[in-house]
């Protein structure tokens, strides 16, 4: 039992070093600070603790027993390897040891073995929303990573290349745009001076919710993720558990949740004789179990906190049209004065409820938040000019960017690399 314990604990090690490499090699560039500190710091946190209790596991020897000065050295190592596996039970030393197994089967401490699989599982389930998220956006026809990550290279280009890929990036958001356009179908309610959109569809593509309720939906995912796992924590450390606790406990003693000294029963046979010993031992590894699991509990608090407020904030972004107008104004207005015209405002109202829709205001977001506001106001005059040469032609057609076939023969710098930014089986043929 003790060698298939070890290599239990030796696959653990293994799969957080996978998951180390595979979870959190790279932060997502289409997603904000709030999603990373959930998927990313928290689980490469997970994933440390696993490594951290596994090395104690085998490099260190986890448990120590006091057994009797007759015993061999053989009986010693299998009473330690039998109580490590089998569970002991924690009874203070001010109190009897009970004669009742009953009584003792209830103290029983199970936890310790399974340590590096419980933080592995926490990180599992904190890394879930991520792997939602990245479906939903294989699925959207557009590829928002590549995107961004053009429009990051292209901060590093000549002021001719950083042009054409401005352009070229606003030519692929408007085909998305247009392949999703369709008559609008929600209407604006005005509270209290507010304009909220009412959605009759949310998760549309042609509602322009696809990509903003997904990700609130994800939000709300992280959300129920880290407020469930803190009431189950809270619940494994005890029912009353409070920071007081942590100064409370006598380091040398420790908790009845963690403790250092705990008693096992083993049973010898000989010959046709069944001895009991109750022997007393020490889980060094507890120390460790104890301040991990404490700091998750107050990392668990921040990150509740920190998610809550961010998916309120999104949100209020998403039914609030009217501030998605002024951050697009804002932004707009230093590369071209579009009020100057008398009509400049009922085209700047449609140009923000009727063509960019939740959907390009997430895009553009994402965007910005990845590069600099440079990019996205040189991106939105380019979607402004895309944007009038729709209006101009009467819808007819998606501005200068008629086909798929007429960006690539514009001698761009890297064919290979614009053509993944959208699916194919969005793009319309001639």
């Amino acid at each position: 039992m003790a060698d298939t314990l070890e290599q239990l604990d030796g696959f653990s090690s293994i799969i957080a070093a996978f998951l180390a490499k595979k979870l959190v090699s790279q932060t997502e560039i289409n997603e904000d600070l709030c999603s990373a500190i959930s998927h990313t710091w928290t689980v490469f946190l997970l994933i440390i603790f696993a490594v951290i209790v596994t090395f104690t596991y085998l490099i260190g020897e986890p448990i120590h027993c006091l057994a009797p000065p007759n015993w061999p050295k053989q009986e010693v190592n299998y009473a330690k390897s039998y109580c490590w596996v089998s569970n002991t039970y924690y009874i203070g030393m001010k109190y009897p040891i009970p004669t009742d197994p009953t009584s003792r089967t209830e103290e029983e401490v199970t936890y310790y073995q399974w340590a590096p699989i419980i933080f592995l599982f926490m990180a599992t389930l904190f890394k879930t929303p991520d792997m939602v998220w990245r479906f939903v956006n294989s699925m959207s026809g557009i590829r928002l990573k590549k995107i961004i990550a053009l429009a990051q290279s292209s901060l590093l280009e000549s002021p001719e290349k950083y042009k054409m890929n401005i352009r070229n990036i606003a030519c692929f958001i408007d085909m998305w745009l247009e392949g999703c356009w369709k008559r609008k179908l929600h209407r604006v309610v005005t509270i209290k001076g507010r304009n909220l959109n009412v959605s009759w569809l949310p998760f549309s593509k042609k509602e322009g919710t696809y990509f903003i309720s997904f990700y609130i939906f994800v939000k709300f995912l992280f959300t129920v993720n880290v407020i469930g796992q803190f009431f189950l924590l809270n619940a494994f450390l005890s029912d009353n558990f409070t920071p007081y606790d942590i100064f409370r406990t006598i380091p040398s003693k420790g908790s009845a949740r963690f403790p250092r000294v705990t008693l096992c029963d083993l049973e010898l046979r000989q010959l046709q004789n069944i001895h009991l010993y109750t022997l007393q031992c020490v889980l060094p590894v507890n120390l460790f179990n104890e301040k991990i699991f404490i700091f998750l509990w107050f990392w668990l608090i921040f990150v509740a906190v920190v998610t809550c407020a961010n998916v309120v904030l999104w949100i209020y972004r998403a039914i609030f049209s009217k501030r998605q107008s002024k951050y697009v104004l804002h932004h707009l207005s230093p590369s071209k004065n579009i009020l100057i015209k008398a009509d400049g405002k009922k085209m700047f109202k449609h140009f923000t409820t009727d063509y960019l829709r939740n959907d390009g205001f997430f895009i553009l977001r994402m965007i910005a938040k990845n590069t600099t506001n440079l990019v996205l106001e040189d991106l939105l005059k380019e979607l402004w000019h895309l944007y009038n040469k729709r209006i101009d032609q009467n819808f007819q057609q998606p501005g200068n960017c008629n086909t798929f076939n007429d960006i690539l023969r514009e001698n761009l710098p890297a064919p290979h690399i614009l053509k993944s930014l959208i699916y194919k089986r969005n793009i319309r043929s001639p």
